[in-house]
């Protein structure tokens, strides 16, 4: 595991200090780690939500009617 420097606001170890205090955290590293694995996890949920909006864009436009577009996907839910 490599060993980074950071530099905080007095705000911001603060916070830091209190969430691991109530025991949301072990240490620091915790917290910090458990915040870049959110953001990783977000970043890729965002890119696959950005792809999935260009594929439904060069599909083109649909010749169903909203309402029997909005079924198929009630019942695609539904198992």
């Amino acid at each position: 595991m490599l060993r980074k420097t950071i530099t905080l606001t007095d705000q911001q170890d603060s916070w830091i200090k209190s969430q691991v205090e109530l025991g949301h955290f072990g240490n620091d590293s915790e917290f910090i780690r458990s915040l870049l694995r959110k953001e990783m996890l977000r970043k890729e949920a965002e890119s696959e939500l950005i792809q999935m909006i260009d594929d439904a864009e060069k599909s083109g436009l649909s010749e169903k009617a909203p309402k029997r577009i909005w079924d198929s996907v009630v019942s695609s839910m539904k198992g």
